[in-house]
């Protein structure tokens, strides 16, 4: 295998939150917990920790499995430990296919080859590891092959992009159910003053722009419920405005319950809600 090649072909199987936009979460994908390896063999377990719905428009099959990457021996062709990764259960297998194997019953990420000796490797994409060829003295199965992968930011956990894929199958779902137009003129009606409620909704747009943690994201719609100006809006109404801030049900809730003090002495806090109530006045 010295001096050989594979073609890197990863680009064509990466996804992005945009991907998901205006897709029906209506396909069954059992999710494994455990990361799989991108280096050393690691046994993977043989049950799924959850089941998260995935779009089958974009993922274009039925029979699919998602799990998480771990190691380093993938990175050249961009799959970083803690990727989502996405495998269609196949019936053939050809050269340049990123596999998930199972040798000896240990499973591994590689990308399979087939050279011109007709000999069957699975081969890293890192220099730091060596090709494993494929011979008669080992039990060799393949689980699938990689057909998208989402992108996890280093300080994200697998959990968060789970979290992340429901919200979005949440903002679908309510779209569908009532029109994002209907939806957004909806959360208008929450301003306690209907003559300020573009001012309010407006104000709640430029104080969450570039904020990302749910304490700073949500700091603005408690501010405004404390000044009075905002009934405080469900969780799916939140979703349907500012459904591209993408925070969990859970967070959502935390943040903005009123009983919670949890601002208590936060002068930035206390700013906001005195601003609130200037814009009613």
């Amino acid at each position: 295998m010295q001096g050989k090649k594979i073609r890197p072909a990863m680009d064509a199987y990466r996804l992005s939150e945009a991907d998901f936009v205006g897709l029906a979460f209506d396909t069954p994908v059992p999710f494994y917990d455990m990361p799989v390896s991108c280096g050393k063999p690691l046994e993977m377990g043989n049950v799924a920790a959850m089941m998260v719905m995935m779009p089958g428009e974009l993922l274009g099959v039925k029979d699919v499995l998602c799990t998480v990457a771990g190691g380093d021996s993938m990175i050249d062709i961009g799959i970083m430990p803690g990727d989502a990764l996405f495998f269609e259960r196949a019936c053939e297998y050809h050269s340049y296919d990123i596999v998930l194997a199972e040798i000896d019953g240990e499973r591994l990420l590689k990308t399979f080859y087939i050279d011109e000796n007709g000999d069957k490797w699975l081969v890293p994409a890192n220099q730091k590891y060596q090709a494993i060829k494929l011979d008669g003295s080992m039990v060799v199965y393949f689980v699938g092959k990689l057909i998208g992968h989402l992108r996890s930011a280093p300080h994200q956990s697998v959990q968060s992009i789970v979290e992340r894929l429901r919200a979005a199958e949440s903002v679908s779902a309510a779209s569908a159910e009532s029109g994002s137009t209907a939806s957004k003129e909806s959360f208008l009606l929450l301003v306690t003053q209907p003559e300020c409620a573009d001012a309010v909704v407006s104000r709640l747009h430029e104080l969450m722009a570039g904020k990302s943690k749910p304490r700073d994201l949500l700091m603005p719609v408690r501010a405004a419920v404390k000044a009075g100006v905002l009934r405080r809006p469900t969780w799916m109404e939140f979703m349907t405005e500012f459904g591209s801030k993408m925070v969990s049900k859970t967070a959502y809730y935390y943040w903005t319950d009123p009983t919670k003090e949890i601002y208590d002495g936060d002068a930035q806090f206390l700013s906001m809600a005195d601003a609130f109530r200037r814009l009613t006045t």
